[in-house]
């Protein structure tokens, strides 16, 4: 349009109306929008082809015509102001800003499509990218906007144009040809990308010298509009041309943004979350990661790649590009549901955010079941949650209080509120469907806060009591919400993120926006709190770490600053209770139970128990200040209230950081009690009351009275579950009530139709599989068995409480028996109900009992691996064993009559097992899937150099050749390999003559049909196809693909045998169709997300398959009613008999086993077998002893006899022997026998000697002198010498090296190794001369005189600069005189020239300093002495006194030798002494004995008494402790003996 024109005629967009209060545009204005802009683009069109000569080859695509230039040209944008919030009439969210269109400035194309592609990519109906309605220029690149529901309809804004055909081919729309110089050719560049079916773009313009076009396609305005291609290719250089994305960013919904430097975001930042997309309604397309706006393969660098930017901010790397082609027509799934939001930007700090009265809707959002519809397929409704059994009681902060009645906690994928008078639940699903990872209550209670799980989860803000969706905070973490806090005035909120990022993040929520952010430590933090008195101030604590955190103003803006607390001598410590006191100060719990006040980042003093114990026995949980006191929780079960003042002023000194004191009160919850958190009532008027609720890791939820007073009430368990994983369910076969076995140990029975727990028993083990048994085992079917992890079975028997009891029924003991040594891993009874089947995967073993025989024991077998799971096979009386080894085993069981027991239960397998080994194939079907995408990429690339070789010639089709075959060689060959280690079997599932097994590791997420019979047993191994699975013998038949890379953990058929229910590892319950066929034939699945992010450990359904139940790791417990067929059936009547028993249960007491080390049957069998032995050869010996002892009494009355013959008659003592080398024989016995008792001996004394060496070097050896006291002989003095320990063979080498350097280098420059040297040796010799000398120390002083390089002539003389210069040296001594002479001249003329060179070198520069005069000034400094004070800035140590760590080290080590040998010599002296006095002593001694001596021959009175000799006491010769003799050592034996029996 001519710029006269423009003048003449008036603007196209004076007739929108903009003001409307709701930011609607009037749909007349609209529709008289399009048709000027229609004309008008037509106009322009026309010129621009009638310019370039070619007005009729405008366009080159399917339908090419002069439509082609419709969207040559963009003279629009549309921009947000922001405007001040008006609340609709109608009750929608305000808009915090409005659009504002005016005419586009002539660079400011938006940002268009990535590297590769218009918007859409492969996937034509990605959100806010070109969709069946085109992106802008496209397909209906005239239309105008988003579809207005209320002022436009479809036909409205179907009525654009068709430039450059239907877009089919989008890569080929605008396409010129190469070099032809014509800029028509490019004119609709990448704003003709259409449907974008090719993914391509538009070219501005092949290689070659014509112009691209100017790129500026046209987009329709309204809220989902963006811009068309930026940036227009340069001439002839971009074959694609310049694709807009690359140089910038467009702006989704925002028209004239820069293409070159623009950044513009989605309007609606949601879109990478597929959950809440799901939830929408929105097609799973429209969300796929790496799909939006750019080419879904260079997805990732289309534009800035920013997460979350560009195409309706959807997936990860998705550029700004693709939202430069805009989207024209459709809006997304979210924008259609919620069209008040789309005008927010959360980025911006004046945006007042939604509007208070919007609410989302929950219907629409929360994770519901996904149905695939197909052949077979599941309606929606077939599952709909009934009740839950189930509370996370191990969540830390899983109980939270609403109001007087209602209390708040999480379970699996539910939100659940406990009304406390009636116990009805009210459930809440979560939008993401991956379980909840924490939950926070307003300090209002009008709101409460759920922090999600999964990828990049939510925070839902619920309002209470009407629960609704208020609130979604978006990306906060990467996994899970670890704990959520708000602030005290309630305008905050402060998430913690789990592994792998543990970030921190402070939110504005009601605005849905980031504060603050910042990663809060590097390993698991547990929680978060505000202080309640110092705003701006928080706290975290968690795995051996405790934080200070400020929100802190700096010059950049508003931080996070985080400070560690220093634990300094006390025990690093995991913090999981901790409160903040109105000081600042921090109270916190440790692991052993004490409590530690902070001050700052510093213990100021641990808190302890003043009875010599600590606070808490174990984890201190949670510490509360409430109404002036201190309340301590502990995971010993005991609740404590100190006194605070106490406890604020508590303050140690430095040496001991104890603070003894007593708690106010006390309380014990229970036995077993462990408390995770606690929060308090709440009453109708907010009134003063000491009751609080309690979270009890055990399962329970307790409610506690902690007042200090006489009347207080006993603690009340108002609810009881499971305390961790429930490890099997099983429901009763003829009524509703259902069974449940926990890893806590308990057995768990329910009425799921009245809602109710009906008995709950605890034993010491943990529980491992239950049963419930039919009427085959039980008539009245009130008998349950139950494997733990001990190895014992127990057979327990259902009956009537007492009145007044806690439960309705009472679980009696039948049966305890232990046939494994460790974990029974499964059970199963045949359909007879005569035989049960236990297996360990402990033990490996498999045992059989008769239970019509009263459980009796028929025997075990060994297995080559533990058992993982078992089923019964379809062959009669044969059980499938599944092991670890990946090794189905089916196992025929042994008759009672069977197997002699009589010595051992064990049974040799013999013929009774048939084997069959999985092997895995999923690496083959990925080897065979990949061959196939590289063959098919090798025919298209020889496609492709078939037609370069026919169009271009054998040379270009060469060089192609070469280019491909280097970029394969390039390409790195994945590895297809078997699993080194064979993948565990999970579940085998029977089906008619076959079986399907599920494994994990690599063969997760499938289940694989095999047999043991297989088809090509006789059959030749065929050979490999390249591109395809070939099945070997032994391998699956078939395998079902799941579609999940997911464990499958159960799979059963529902009690009609209808479906297929399957529990999977992420916690999602499917049910699938069974269908008719041969094998098992599964219809689509329908996926429920239940559990939270854990596996399914049972799946059943009731007799009557109304309900299904599932039990999970979670420890939840869901009972959902069954829909077939999606019709809503009617339940049964909850007011049937529970238990088919009329008469008291009458079975007497059995003895339970709960000794874990107790004997299993095998091994009571063995003991018993083994005592018998040893009683038989007991009464053997006995037996023999009596037979000697009669034969002795008869041989001594033989000798009597004989004695009394006559001589001649009697024998001699020699006729007695009836075998004369027997006595040889007793006599080398006992020399045996004792030489074997002295080597017996001999090893336990050089044992002893041994030890006694290496204690002696240790301690003795290393001591050159020990502690000697020498005492006065007439007085109280004495004099000990120095306990010195030797010198250390390290110490002495360092010396040696140091004199070493010593030698090899005396002198060297200050602070050199050299200078070090000389100050080593000057300390040696002052030292060992004990002459205090000031150390002297020579420095060598810088040289004075200007220092300049030498030159070659100065150094070697004329001849060699000839030489180096004129090439070769002379060496004829007869060379012609002139040639010298000439030589002579010209070396003279170079020596002036370098005098010259020099003298000019040496010139000085205007700011030069002489440097003789600097050396001297330096040197002055160093050497005369630079008199400023050492506290001065500028004072530096003289080069003298600078002290090297050499020389520091060397005069530490000779200072301690001089110290040794001072101490050595000091010992010295005293030893002689010692000597001395001992010579004094036995010169004493030999006196006195003279002295008796001549005593002796006086009168007695004339005696008088004599001097007492002095002895030497022990501590002056402590030699003698390591003297022993054979007395002494009995002596110690007897007092070692006594001690012993003591300490006993």
């Amino acid at each position: 349009m001519s710029e006269e024109e423009g003048k003449k005629k008036p603007s196209l967009f004076s007739k929108l109306n903009l003001k409307d209060a709701t930011n609607k545009v009037n749909a007349e204005a609209l529709r008289q929008f399009q048709i000027e802009a229609e004309e008008e683009k037509k106009r322009a069109a026309a010129e621009a082809a009638k310019a370039a000569g070619e007005s009729g080859d405008v366009a080159a695509s399917g339908e090419g015509d002069s439509e082609a230039a419709k969207a040559s040209t963009e003279d629009v944008e549309v921009k947000l102001v922001p405007t001040p919030p008006q609340t609709p009439k109608d009750g929608s969210r305000p808009s915090s800003s409005r659009k504002v269109i005016s005419p586009k400035p002539p660079d400011a194309a938006a940002g268009g499509d990535g590297e590769k592609g218009s918007a859409g990519g492969e996937d034509k109906d990605a959100a806010h990218a070109a969709g069946e309605d085109g992106a802008a220029g496209g397909k209906d690149s005239d239309q105008l906007g988003d579809k207005d529901k209320t002022s436009m309809t479809d036909e409205d804004l179907a009525s654009g144009g068709k430039p450059s055909g239907d877009g089919a081919d989008a890569d080929k729309s605008g396409e010129g040809k190469a070099g032809d110089g014509k800029p028509g050719d490019g004119t609709d560049a990448d704003a003709t990308a259409g449907e974008g079916k090719d993914g391509e773009g538009a070219l501005g313009g092949e290689k070659g010298d014509g112009a691209a076009g100017d790129g500026s396609g046209e987009a329709g305005i309204g809220d989902g509009d963006a811009a068309g291609a930026g940036d227009a290719g340069k001439a002839g250089e971009d074959a694609e041309g310049k694709e807009g994305g690359k140089d910038g960013e467009g702006a989704d919904g925002d028209l004239g943004a820069d293409g070159k430097d623009g950044e513009g975001k989605s309007e609606y930042e949601t879109d990478t979350d597929a959950s809440v997309d799901d939830a929408t309604d929105a097609p799973k397309k429209l969300r796929k990661k790496k799909k939006a706006g750019a080419d879904g393969e260079d997805a990732d660098k289309a534009g800035e790649g920013a997460e979350g930017e560009g195409a309706a901010g959807d997936g990860d790397g998705a550029g700004a590009g693709a939202a430069g082609a805009g989207a024209g027509g459709k809006k997304s799934a979210m924008d259609e549901k919620y069209p008040e939001i789309l005008d927010y930007n959360p980025d911006d700090d004046t945006d007042p955010g939604p509007d208070p009265n919007f609410f989302y809707d929950l219907e629409k959002m929360y994770a519901r079941a996904k149905t695939t519809s197909g052949e077979g397929s599941t309606p929606s409704n077939f599952l709909t949650l009934f009740h839950s059994f189930g509370y996370e009681c191990l969540k830390r902060a899983n109980l939270h209080v609403l109001d007087e009645t209602h209390v708040l906690f999480s379970a699996g994928n539910y939100i659940q509120i406990l009304n406390l008078e009636t116990k009805a639940l009210t459930y809440l699903p979560t939008v993401g469907g991956r379980g909840i990872g924490s939950i926070a209550v307003h300090p209002s209670r009008k709101f409460f806060a759920v922090g999600e799980q999964g990828f990049e989860p939510h925070i839902l803000i619920f309002e209470y009591p009407s629960l609704r969706l208020y609130r979604i905070c978006r990306k906060g973490t990467e996994t899970a919400f670890a704990f959520l806090s708000f602030s005290p005035d309630g305008e905050k909120l402060a998430s913690l993120g789990s592994t792998p990022d543990y970030m921190l993040t402070i939110w504005d929520w009601r605005r849905e926006k980031i504060i603050l952010r910042s990663k809060a430590h590097g390993q698991d933090v547990f929680r978060v709190t505000f202080s309640t008195e110092i705003e701006g101030q928080l706290t975290t604590g968690g795995l051996g770490h405790i934080k200070f955190w400020k929100m802190a103003a700096t010059f950049t803006g508003l931080k996070l600053q985080g400070e560690l607390g220093k634990f300094g001598r006390t025990a690093i410590s995991d913090i999981e209770g901790y409160v903040e006191l109105p000081d600042g100060k921090v109270l916190s719990g440790s692991e052993w139970g004490n409590m530690l006040l902070w001050d700052g980042d510093l213990i100021k003093c641990e808190l302890t128990s003043t009875e010599n114990s600590n606070c808490h026995k174990g984890q201190v949980q949670e510490i509360f200040l409430d109404e002036g006191e201190l309340i301590t929780a502990g995971s010993d079960g005991s609740v404590k209230i100190w006194d605070f003042e106490t406890i604020d002023g508590a303050d140690v000194l430095e040496e001991d950081a104890m603070f003894p004191m007593e708690p106010m009160s006390e309380m014990h919850v229970g036995e077993g009690v462990s408390i995770v958190s606690m929060c308090k009532t709440v009453t109708e008027n907010n009134d003063t009351n000491s009751m609080w609720f309690a979270q009890d890791a055990a399962g329970g939820i307790w409610r506690l009275d902690i007042s200090v007073s006489l009347t207080k009430k006993a603690p009340e368990l108002i609810q009881s579950y499971h305390a961790g994983p429930i490890r099997g369910i099983a429901p009763c076969p003829y009524t509703h009530m259902s069974a449940s076995m926990g890893a806590d140990g308990a057995v768990r029975v329910v009425d799921y139709l009245r809602k109710h727990t009906l008995v709950c028993k605890k034993y010491k083990s943990g529980g491992s599989c239950i049963l419930w048994p039919g009427r085959q085992v039980d008539s009245k079917m009130v008998t349950l068995i139950g494997g733990f992890t001990d190895g014992v079975i127990r057979v327990m028997t259902l009956g009537y409480a007492e009145q007044e009891a806690e439960f309705d029924l009472k679980i009696v003991l039948q049966h305890a028996l232990k046939p494994h040594k460790g974990e029974v891993t499964a059970m199963i009874i045949d359909d007879e109900g005569k035989t049960l089947v236990t297996g360990s995967a402990d033990d490996c073993t498999l045992f059989f009992f008769d239970i019509t025989s009263n459980y009796l024991p028929i025997g075990f077998m060994k297995l080559e691996a533990p058992v993982k799971t078992m089923s019964w096979s379809n062959s009669a009386k044969r059980v499938l064993v599944g092991l670890s080894t990946g090794v189905v085993l089916e196992v025929e069981c042994p008759d009672s009559g069977e197997v002699d027991s009589s010595v051992t239960y064990e049974i040799q397998p013999g013929s009774r097992i048939n084997r069959y080994e999985f092997k895995s194939i999923n690496y083959k079907i990925r080897k065979a899937a990949y061959e196939t995408v590289k063959m098919k990429k090798e025919e298209e690339q020889q496609k492709k150099l078939d037609k370069i070789k026919e169009d271009e010639g054998e040379e270009a089709y060469l060089e192609e050749k070469k280019a491909i075959e280097e970029a394969n060689a390039a390409e790195e060959e994945p590895v297809f390999e078997p699993p080194a280690v064979p993948n565990q079997i999970l579940k085998i599932f029977p089906h008619e003559d076959k079986f399907y097994l599920s494994l994990d590791g690599s063969d997760a997420g499938a289940l694989y049909e095999c047999t043991f019979n297989d088809p090509l047993a006789d059959m030749p191994t065929p050979g490999a196809i390249r591109g395809k699975w070939v099945r070997l013998c032994g391998e699956p038949l078939r395998v079902i693909d799941m579609d999940t890379d997911t464990t499958i953990h159960e799979i059963n058929l529902m009690q009609d045998g209808s479906n297929v229910m399957v529990g999977m590892g992420d916690g999602t319950v499917r049910i699938h169709k069974k269908l008719e066929g041969n094998g098992l034939l599964m219809g689509p699945p329908y996926t429920l997300p239940s559990h939270s992010c854990s596996s399914v450990n049972g799946i059943m359904t009731s007799f009557d398959t109304r309900f299904l139940i599932s039990g999970g790791n979670d420890g939840n417990l869901f009972v959902y009613k069954v829909n077939h067929a999606g019709v809503e059936l009617s339940l049964p009547s909850p007011s049937e008999n529970l238990l088919k028993v009329t008469e008291e249960l009458t079975i007497p007491p059995v003895d339970d086993i709960d000794d874990l080390k107790a004997y299993s049957i095998e091994e009571a069998k063995q003991k018993r077998e083994h005592e018998k032995m040893l009683k038989t050869a007991e009464d053997k010996k006995i037996k023999v002893r009596k037979t000697i002892a009669t034969l002795r009494s008869k041989f001594k009355k033989l000798k009597v006899v004989n004695k009394d013959l006559p001589r001649h008659l009697a024998l001699i003592a020699h006729d007695f022997e009836m075998d004369p080398q027997m006595g040889a024989i007793i006599a080398q016995e006992v020399s045996d026998s004792k030489d074997l008792i002295r080597k017996q001996l001999a090893w336990n004394s050089e044992k002893h000697r041994l030890q006694l060496m290496k204690l002696r070097k240790r301690f003795k050896d290393v001591v050159a002198t020990d502690r000697i006291v020498l005492h006065a002989v007439e007085s109280d003095h004495l004099v000990s010498t120095f306990r010195c320990a030797k010198p250390s063979e390290a110490m002495q080498q360092a010396l040696d090296d140091f004199k070493k350097k010593l030698a090899d280098d005396p002198n060297g420059a200050p602070g050199s190794r050299g200078s070090d040297a000389r100050r080593i040796s000057t300390v040696i010799r002052q030292i060992e001369v004990n002459e205090p000398k000031p150390i002297e120390v020579s420095e060598p002083k810088p040289g004075l005189g200007f220092m300049r390089k030498q030159t070659d002539l100065e150094l070697h003389g004329p001849a060699a600069v000839v030489g180096s210069k004129g090439g070769k040296k002379l060496k004829d001594a007869k060379a012609n005189k002139s040639l010298a002479k000439a030589e002579e001249r010209k070396s003279k003329r170079l020596q002036r020239e370098l005098g010259w060179k020099n003298l000019y070198s040496r010139k000085p520069s205007e700011n030069y300093e002489d440097p003789q005069m600097l050396a001297a000034i330096e040197d002055a400094k160093n050497n005369m002495g630079d008199f400023n004070l050492k506290t001065a800035k500028n004072y530096k140590v003289p080069e003298s006194q600078r002290q090297g760590g050499t020389y520091k080290r060397a005069q530490l080590l000779e200072l301690r030798r001089m110290i040794y040998m001072t101490k050595m010599n000091f010992n010295e002296r005293l030893l002689a002494l010692r000597d001395r006095k001992q010579k004094m002593i036995t010169e004493a001694e030999d006196w006195s004995a003279r002295l008796d001596a001549i005593q002796a021959k006086l009168p007695a009175g004339s005696i008088m008494d004599k001097p007492k000799v002095p002895v030497l006491l022990d501590d002056e010769i402590p030699e003698r402790a390591m003297e022993y003799t054979p007395e002494s050592l009995r002596e110690f034996k007897i007092k070692y003996d006594e001690e012993k029996k003591r300490e006993r």
